[in-house]
């Protein structure tokens, strides 16, 4: 069952554990870092920006825990199909706005610099980095994303077994606008053919876990479509990751089974994914068409991301019943594996 929350008020209680689990279509809670590290663990804050297109895609994170900062880039091109991974890890983190809401994330070094500007209704993100993949060739990028009115998924759920929480908010199908280039290659993002989707999260995570997710933005039948997916060290029981957006309503999905899209199912380099819920509600095919990915080391915390960039077909079924129809809908599949 989903459990939609309604109340605004404290994310944690005075121990620092979640008060209220369930989803919400606006941010009501209240985050304070210093309540979180009562309950003990390992705090993790996280800003992962997606833009995509049929030609390329763009995706930067910045993240935030045990005491180092993490920021990666990603860049595809899907008609080459090939692309480049950059992870930076830095032992002086700068500090996070505590909401998704206006405010400036930063990251420099001394051949670097990123920047999420957030602004009321919009988000810009630019900055460069003249070492990209250690040196071979310099990248820039300089994108603006505008916001619609209406939902936004955010949740607050205890990790599995009780221990630790999360608290996310994920916006998909913003118009993008801007370009990326990379050595003497140029990818531009037009906002009638390019989406943007905002990945924002608080968590109090145990040092290993594994995180699968999913993303994919665009128009089917007429309809602005954003789909989330996501399983992994988080208590479903009061709601699940998995969700719908259309034309900026909030649709909530039930349990989906992901699974390898080869002979055997199992899991193989390159391979697809088949992805079904229990409910009929969502049918769909995942084709890679790159693939990257991330690491850093470290003997008590190593981090590992791979990000499959690629298209959706198949059918979605909102709340009002109808079918949709999904064509080659930009996205992507993603692990993360901490303390693997």
């Amino acid at each position: 069952m989903q459990r939609r929350m309604l109340q605004a008020g404290d994310l944690l209680d005075a121990r620092g554990l979640l008060l209220e689990a369930g989803y919400a279509t606006a941010p009501l809670k209240r985050f304070d870092p210093q309540t979180a590290l009562l309950a003990g663990g390992i705090l993790a804050q996280w800003h992962s920006y997606l833009t995509i297109n049929q030609a390329s895609a763009f995706l930067i994170s910045i993240c935030h825990r045990d005491g180092a900062q993490y920021e990666s880039v990603m860049l595809a091109d899907f008609e080459r199909g090939e692309g480049l991974a950059d992870l930076r890890r830095t032992a002086d983190p700068h500090e996070l706005p505590l909401t998704a809401g206006p405010g400036v994330i930063g990251a420099k070094g001394k051949l670097h610099e990123y920047t999420l500007r957030t602004e009321p209704g919009r988000h810009h993100l630019y900055g460069h980095a003249y070492d990209c993949c250690k040196g071979k060739e310099p990248l820039l990028f300089d994108l603006i994303v505008e916001e619609y009115p209406g939902d936004r998924l955010v949740l607050a759920l205890p990790g599995n077994k009780g221990r630790g929480f999360a608290y996310t908010q994920q916006l998909g199908c913003l118009p993008a606008e801007g370009r990326c280039i990379y050595g003497d290659r140029e990818y531009r993002f037009a906002p009638a053919t390019s989406f943007a989707s905002l990945h924002w999260g608080r968590a109090m995570l145990p040092r290993r876990f594994t995180w699968r997710r999913g993303e994919a933005a665009g128009y089917a039948q007429g309809s602005r479509v954003a789909l989330f997916l996501g399983e992994g060290p988080l208590d479903s029981q009061a709601a699940t990751e998995n969700t719908l957006l259309v034309d900026g309503r909030l649709h909530k999905l039930g349990a989906v089974q992901w699974q390898a899209d080869t002979p055997s199912g199992k899991e193989e380099p390159g391979a697809g994914q088949c992805l079904r819920d229990q409910q009929g509600r969502l049918d769909l095919r995942f084709e890679p068409r790159v693939n990257l990915g991330v690491k850093a080391g470290g003997i008590l915390s190593p981090m590992r991301r791979q990000c499959a960039l690629g298209r959706f077909s198949g059918t979605l079924r909102p709340d009002d019943g109808r079918v949709l129809q999904i064509a080659d809908m930009q996205g992507m599949l993603e692990t993360i594996r901490w303390g693997y």
